[in-house]
């Protein structure tokens, strides 16, 4: 198993951080390091890093847990970022998708699948079956679908999409 710090008392001879000493460990005087891979998924994202400079410190392991906590913190942060910005990608996604559906001429309508129940139809669904919203709202699909057969009407076709994600809240704003 892979350490999950890195307490290195005497950084510049350990075997697991000397290869810093010329490059970064001597100009800056650091005699002492304790580093913590910041993990997301599992994969290392980042590093925290406590540096000591002075006579060689020997880290406590308090010391150690903590340095750990920060870096599991950091990478909650880090996740929660990506979580973010994930949805923002979604709900524009999601947007852009109502307004093409809403512009289409074909007639589409979007749906719960558990409940059947009709969350949102574009304009050529109403010119299409030649009823209101509050109408093709007041029922589920099901019920519509026993009225109306297969959806066909003039030579055109419903299309019936299971609900998406984000959807709602975009239908919503």
């Amino acid at each position: 198993p892979q350490e999950r710090a890195i307490a290195a008392h005497e950084a510049q001879t350990d075997p697991r951080t000397r290869e810093f000493t010329e490059s970064y460990l001597e100009p800056l005087e650091i005699t002492s390091m304790l580093d913590a891979t910041i993990r997301v998924d599992g994969k290392v994202v980042g590093v925290v890093c406590l540096e000591h400079m002075g006579e060689p410190r020997h880290w406590s392991q308090d010391e150690i847990v903590f340095a750990g906590q920060v870096a599991d913190q950091m990478g909650n942060v880090f996740a929660y970022s990506r979580r973010c910005e994930t949805e923002a990608q979604l709900e524009q996604t999601a947007a852009l998708l109502k307004v093409a559906i809403e512009q289409s001429t074909s007639a589409m309508v979007v749906y719960d699948a558990p409940s059947s129940r009709i969350r949102f139809a574009n304009p050529a669904t109403f010119d299409m079956l030649g009823i209101t919203r509050d109408i093709l709202l007041s029922a589920t699909l099901n019920e519509h679908c026993r009225h109306w057969g297969l959806f066909h009407a003039d030579g055109k076709t419903l299309f019936v999409l299971e609900d998406l994600p984000h959807f709602r809240a975009i239908e919503e704003q």
